[in-house]
């Protein structure tokens, strides 16, 4: 990989994880607007109990607050590049009110970011 390579490489790595922080304070927030504009017309997502989402139902399901996520913050987070697709691997934490009650949780993800038309 030449230097222009490694230079590209780093700034879309550093573009994506910027983008997952925006998400995370957009899911903190219940911004579904903010998040409509991260995820494409195909996003899907499996829940941590394992329930899978469409992308309008996982904004309707942000936007209700159906989970009231108090704090939300990636760790160990490494970003890999293959073309125009960057796979992010990491760990959250996540502070959460369950039944009136505030639980901290962790766990794993792996998010798939696709750069289309320049973005």
């Amino acid at each position: 990989m030449g230097a222009e390579d490694v230079k590209i490489h780093s700034e879309k790595s550093r573009t994506v994880l910027t983008l997952e922080s925006a998400w995370n304070q957009a899911e903190v927030n219940h911004d579904a607007k903010a998040l409509e504009l991260l995820v494409a017309d195909t996003f899907v997502c499996t829940d941590s109990d394992g329930s899978f989402m469409n992308r309008s139902r996982w904004l309707s399901h942000v936007k209700l607050g159906v989970d009231d996520c108090q704090q939300l913050s990636d760790e160990d987070q490494t970003a890999h590049l293959y073309g125009d697709t960057v796979v992010v691997t990491g760990a959250y934490r996540e502070r959460i009110r369950i039944m009136g009650k505030s639980v901290v949780r962790r766990g794993r993800f792996t998010d798939t970011w696709i750069y289309r038309n320049g973005h």
